[in-house]
């Protein structure tokens, strides 16, 4: 007996650090931030990252000036008539542009402006690019944005990570003062974990699909005008709520099973509360059985059973784990046990 309790033991701490171990690395877990950046903080950063871009900026020891792409020197903009961009003025190492130099040249939008650090006739290292659509200030690899940098485009400003030019890894975007999406990014568009926020009556944190939500997310949401505000958690596809999830209102009522398309498909099962009654039971009982979703009651059952499995999976997996290794001990204990009787 003595055996069984001390190896429960030893397999219980096993398993509370597993779990933890799991815990951490589950990508279940929300991405933080978990409440939403104060508004004020972001419209500050915002401007930070404009001015950053825009303003002076220092490699080894060479001070670059704030950059103004409607002010291009005289001589420039005559060269420009005459055809003769592009223009280097900077170091050269084996007949190639290497090290730190500025290169005027022509694109459709009008003339662009290169300064920062050369490689074999590549841009490669550090540097700015202004151009009439877009400026840029960070790493280059071999011609391309590669590595941390900032990205203006429009009012839209970006910053964080690229790759072979592309957005790409960790990185938010401002698509205005207050309205910011960051995480994951794959090939320019924000796909995996992540949040986003219009401040200040919109919050998600969750999954994304090429910046649709997708996956499992929350949502807090609050729109005075219209008097509709909420937190979800569940599923979403296609930037709604579908599969399995939970939906509560700030007068205490309550949702928990299937949505499709932003609603419940079982309105019956709302929870509400007495001060809420009036209210919900107009929106979501109006619509009746027969307006349901024309599936089987069969697949139903399977669809709910695969969602909530879906929804509950670390819930179902720590349980399991548990359970097994609770019958390990006991297996543990009773061979133990049988080889230390005493042989008749």
């Amino acid at each position: 007996m003595k055996k069984f309790l001390y190896g429960s033991f030893v397999l219980f701490f096993i398993s509370i650090t597993f779990l933890k171990a799991y815990a951490q690395k589950s990508p279940e877990q929300p991405l933080m931030p978990l409440s939403p950046p104060d508004p004020k903080k972001m419209n500050k950063e915002y401007y930070f990252l404009m001015n950053k871009v825009k303003g002076p900026f220092i490699i080894k020891g060479h001070k670059f000036p704030p950059i103004n792409i409607e002010t291009i020197p005289a001589e420039i903009q005559s060269e420009n008539k005459t055809g003769k961009l592009p223009i280097y003025k900077g170091k050269w190492k084996n007949g190639m542009k290497n090290g730190l130099g500025t290169m005027y040249f022509r694109q459709r939008e009008g003339v662009s402006i290169y300064e920062g650090e050369w490689k074999d006739n590549k841009k490669h290292g550090y540097g700015r690019l202004s151009a009439p659509s877009e400026i840029y200030l960070g790493e280059w690899e071999n011609d391309q944005k590669s590595g941390t940098g900032i990205l203006i485009a429009y009012t839209n400003i970006y910053s964080g990570q690229f790759k072979e030019g592309q957005r790409s890894g960790y990185g938010k975007i401002y698509l205005a003062p207050h309205y910011l999406l960051a995480g994951e990014w794959e090939y320019g568009s924000l796909t995996g974990r992540g949040f986003s926020m219009l401040a200040p009556n919109y919050f998600y944190t969750g999954s994304f699909v090429k910046f649709k939500k997708e996956g499992r997310g929350r949502l807090v949401w609050s729109t005075p005008k219209l008097k509709d505000k909420g937190i979800y958690e569940g599923e979403f596809m296609n930037d709604q709520f579908s599969g399995y999830g939970k939906i509560k209102w700030p007068d205490g009522s309550v949702y928990e099973g299937m949505f499709k398309n932003d609603k419940p498909t079982e309105p019956r099962k709302i929870i509400y509360s007495e001060a809420a009654k009036h209210i919900h039971k107009h929106t979501y009982n109006n619509s009746s059985h027969k307006d349901r979703t024309k599936v089987s009651i069969f697949s139903e059952k399977i669809d709910f059973l695969f969602s909530f499995i879906t929804f509950h999976k670390k819930t179902i997996i720590i349980y399991s784990v548990i359970i097994f290794l609770f019958f390990l001990a006991l297996g543990w204990s009773k061979k133990s046990n049988s080889q230390s009787a005493p042989k008749k």
